[in-house]
């Protein structure tokens, strides 16, 4: 089963950081450079922020948050604690 949710605003990114198990610095710089370039008027990361919840076998379950580079690969910026960012995506962010 996949759960792919759109990252709308740099403070969705800010509020996902309760359930960042490894790379609070990555999202943090995230936001930061996605806010900065929202002033000086560019999309910046608009519609280029995921979090992918995937569930490969009985017990293997990941929980990421994306980001399409300009090539539009996805490149990995943090992990999520599985169950609680999947209640809070699921109550705040649009599923795609």
């Amino acid at each position: 089963m996949v759960h792919r949710f759109k990252v709308a605003t740099p403070d969705d990114l800010y509020n996902l950081l309760d359930f960042v198990v490894d790379g609070t610095n990555q999202v943090k710089n995230l936001a930061r450079v996605w806010i900065v370039s929202k002033k000086k008027g560019k999309e910046g990361f608009d519609g280029h922020v995921h979090v992918l919840f995937s569930t490969q076998k009985k017990g293997s379950r990941e929980a990421e948050i994306y980001r399409d580079s300009p090539e539009l690969r996805m490149i990995e910026v943090a992990t999520l604690r599985y169950n609680l960012a999947l209640r809070w995506c699921m109550t705040h962010l649009r599923e795609e």
